[in-house]
């Protein structure tokens, strides 16, 4: 999921090496990403049924979602999901 960030992040270690560094990353984290990747689906939905033209905000917000969970996992820290 993270490959493409740890590719732009260090390109000298290469696709495959962006594809192991996302794997080792995601172990241990999968439900909470998995959780995540289920908020953004209903996110984009929601952006669909509001006459499709909200979808292009909630592409924007998602894509800063994943940013900021890659930056959290990348830093070690516990993704925070927060609750309204």
């Amino acid at each position: 999921m993270f490959a493409v960030y740890a590719y732009v992040e260090d390109s000298s270690i290469g696709v495959m090496g962006a594809v192991r560094k996302s794997w080792t990353m995601t172990q241990g984290n999968m439900w909470t990403i998995l959780l995540c990747i289920l908020m953004i689906i209903v996110l984009n939905l929601l952006g669909l049924v509001a006459l499709i033209i909200g979808v292009f905000v909630t592409m924007i917000i998602t894509m800063f979602m994943t940013v900021a969970m890659y930056r959290q996992i990348k830093e070690g820290e516990e993704i925070v999901i927060v609750e309204e």
